[in-house]
């Protein structure tokens, strides 16, 4: 029997989780907010573009899971 590693989509959802939980903590604590939906356009902006610096490192998750946020706070806001 070869090896092998099982259930590697959970060990996936779950890091996934915890960039998100990780991201909106980040952001919570430096822009003084509860949550996404308290946003500004410019801030929002201003972490689009850090997450698509190609200069900044990102660990694994952690630059899908800013651009997903913006991606779906614009969505959420095209009027602003």
């Amino acid at each position: 029997m070869a090896f092998e590693v099982w259930n590697q989509h959970k060990l996936e959802v779950r890091m996934e989780s915890e960039a998100y939980d990780w991201v909106l903590y980040c952001i919570e604590e430096q822009f003084g907010v509860d949550n996404w939906e308290e946003l500004t356009r410019e801030q929002v902006d201003e972490i689009y573009a850090y997450a698509n610096d190609e200069e900044g490192y990102f660990a694994p998750y952690v630059q899908s899971a800013l651009i997903n946020q913006c991606d779906n706070w614009y969505g959420e806001n095209p009027d602003e």
